[in-house]
């Protein structure tokens, strides 16, 4: 018997070698781990291929994509996904072992995007997946899709969800077609472009070799500010001896975006009683923009479009109107359709948010992924929003300050940008006056805050439980408290859009002050400004704080009967016209005045200046380490 399962077992063994040296490739998985320690998988060889073809529907690009995957640990589970839409056909997607011996077994599920049970584009996705049980297991994955129209191709990355070590990206261009391949973010990167010309045909190859992969660092403006990639904008094609145009300029990329907007069949009559009602006793033509601007902004739910999506038509303003809810471009169509009925010039708008580095000098579809609505009256242009709960008329987000819009001009168009505010615009203001009694600090204090930060803040305040709001407004007004200390909010802050947020307390905090041998060791900041904003050496991207930056703290401590000042921390400042850091106490007879005061002109922290920043940082820290000492008299 103990020898029958001895014989056993060594079979099991022997079937489970074999299959694993079937599988395997140990000599090249330990290669690919030199090459990326910190991995789990890798590409050893990643090949997209693009060919462009002339038919009988015109212009279409087949995309044939081959990827040949190792792991470097055992019992991964792996999955793929491959995304299509209604204008991106999916006609091939397959895993198996790279050696060609044995079957991979492997799961496919197709299906749509859906937010909140809502199906709201036409995006799929295949979704690929099967284990590699053995470190070193090979698997090669192939996928073909066709693009049933050339302007869905926008951009092709050269990284991909795991590192590769050989990339290989093709175009073959039969002649007759224009296609212009813009190279972006190449720099740093070894990346070789050649083209040569074969039997009317130009082929246009791109390789490079050991390419991390790819991901966005936190904090970051996204992986188009920094990922190499190639956009790819097909202008025209021959066919039939005629000539026909895709997208060759932003006039084109216009007439395509305004042809959409005019077939949808707008009925402005389920709405035009609540204009009305809207409009009625307004002033101005700035005070109806106003209240049909929040009225959307308040009733009409969200519903967000993934970038790359293939949805560029608006739904009817009057089903946004009924269903209250709509994407962007439902939201924007809604809103210029309510102006028009109170008599007010208002325009589609098209516009890229921060995510994208481009502007309009690319005629394609990836230069925007948001549409807003303009609205003119009295020489004054008012960029409108909806999606943005919380913002004010004559505010704009910070996600779209600067960009360039493309604004509906009947046949033809309107290029401006959106104004852009100061970091004095985005202030957070905290006054307080502070005593010392019994060693706690008894005070009062104001928090003033505009931009940004205010919308958030009235986003989360109504948008949340009665507590988790009194939570809220107690962590604003003092960041740090146990349970002896006592937080009082003086007021209810006004959810006003128009108004700065303003916020009053009052508070008896414990634990701040130490006594030893007649002296008294306070610690005044418990906010700590920046304390945590080192920023990693390896960081390749510029840090994104999300918004320009400027805070302002005034503390005034009165020194109480009986002591005197002994000691305050060393003051740290720094200016150079993008970054300004001044924090320092002073000695005022009696009290003690505490200013700590930050401004980053542009809400970023560019790679050259990681190393002058952490020194910032470090310097910030030892003051928020080091304590006020007063010595009794």
């Amino acid at each position: 018997m103990i020898k029958n399962i001895a014989m056993l077992t060594l079979l099991v063994m022997h079937i489970s070698a074999f299959a694993q040296k079937k599988y395997t490739n140990p000599e090249k998985a330990e290669k690919l781990k030199q090459l990326f320690p910190n991995a789990i998988i890798a590409s050893s060889a990643y090949n997209s291929q693009y060919t462009f073809r002339v038919n009988a529907q015109g212009l279409q690009v087949e995309e044939k994509e081959k990827t040949d995957l190792i792991s470097l640990e055992s019992n991964i589970k792996y999955y793929k996904n491959v995304y299509y839409n209604d204008n991106v056909d999916l006609t091939h997607g397959s895993a198996r072992y790279t050696s060609g011996r044995g079957k991979l077994k492997y799961d496919k599920i197709y299906g749509n995007y859906e937010v909140d049970g809502i199906f709201y584009s036409d995006a799929k996705v295949a979704h690929y997946n099967f284990d590699m049980l053995y470190e070193s297991t090979e698997v090669t994955f192939r996928s073909t899709c066709l693009y049933k129209d050339p302007k869905y191709l926008t951009k092709v990355f050269l990284q991909d969800t795991e590192p590769v070590h050989k990339r290989n990206i093709s175009f073959h261009i039969p002649d007759g077609v224009d296609v212009e391949l813009v190279e972006m973010n190449f720099e740093g990167y070894s990346i070789t472009r050649t083209e040569e010309k074969k039997e009317g045909v130009t082929l246009v190859n791109f390789s490079c070799e050991q390419l991390k992969k790819l991901e966005d660092e936190d904090n970051s403006r996204g992986i188009l500010y920094h990922a190499p990639h190639i956009i790819v904008l097909s202008k025209s094609y021959t066919a039939n001896g005629s000539k026909k145009t895709v997208i060759s300029t932003v006039d084109d990329l216009y007439n395509w975006y305004n042809s959409l907007a005019q077939k949808v069949k707008v009925d402005n009559s389920p709405y035009a009683e609540l204009v009305n009602q809207l409009t009625a006793g307004a002033k101005s033509n700035e005070e109806k923009i106003k209240k049909i601007y929040y009225w959307v902004q308040e009733h009409i739910k969200y519903i967000a479009f993934e970038e790359g999506i293939a949805g560029f038509k608006p739904d009817a303003p009057q089903n946004v109107y009924n269903n209250r809810y709509g994407d962007c471009k439902g939201m924007a169509i809604l809103t210029k359709s309510m102006l028009k009925v109170a008599g007010i010039d208002a325009r589609l708008t098209w516009i890229g948010t921060s995510k994208i580095p481009y502007n309009y000098d690319l005629p394609s579809l990836c230069v925007d992924n948001h549409m807003v609505c303009t609205a003119f009256t009295n020489d004054k242009m008012f960029v409108l929003d909806a999606t943005e709960k919380y913002i004010g008329l004559g505010k704009n987000a910070e996600r779209i300050q600067g960009k360039e819009m493309l604004i509906e001009n009947g046949d033809t168009y309107i290029r401006k940008h959106v104004p852009t505010h100061t970091a004095e615009d985005n202030l957070l203001l905290r006054t307080e006056n502070i005593q010392i009694e019994n060693n706690n600090l008894v005070g009062e204090g104001s928090l003033l805050v505009k931009g940004e930060t205010k919308k958030n803040i009235l986003y989360l305040s109504n948008n949340t439980k009665v507590e988790d709001k009194n939570d809220l407004f107690n962590y604003l007004s003092v960041s740090e408290s146990n349970n002896e200390d006592k937080v009082q909010v003086l007021n209810a802050p006004d959810s006003n859009r128009d108004k700065p947020l303003e916020l009053k307390y009052n508070y008896n905090i414990t634990n701040r002050i130490s006594e030893f041998d007649g002296e008294l060791f306070i610690e005044l900041d418990w906010d700590k400004r920046l304390s945590g904003a080192k920023i990693d050496k390896e960081r390749k991207s510029a840090y994104a704080f999300g918004k320009k930056v400027m805070s302002k703290t005034l503390k005034t401590v009165s020194i109480p009967k009986g002591y005197k000042l002994s000691y305050l921390p060393e003051a740290v400042s720094f200016s150079d016209g993008e970054i300004m850091v001044n924090v320092h106490m002073k000695s005022n007879g009696n009290t003690i005045t505490y200013t700590n005061e930050v401004k980053i002109n542009n809400g970023l922290i560019l790679p050259e200046q990681f190393e002058l920043w952490n020194t910032i940082i470090e310097k910030l820290n030892t003051f928020y380490g080091d304590q006020i000492i007063l010595k009794k008299i």
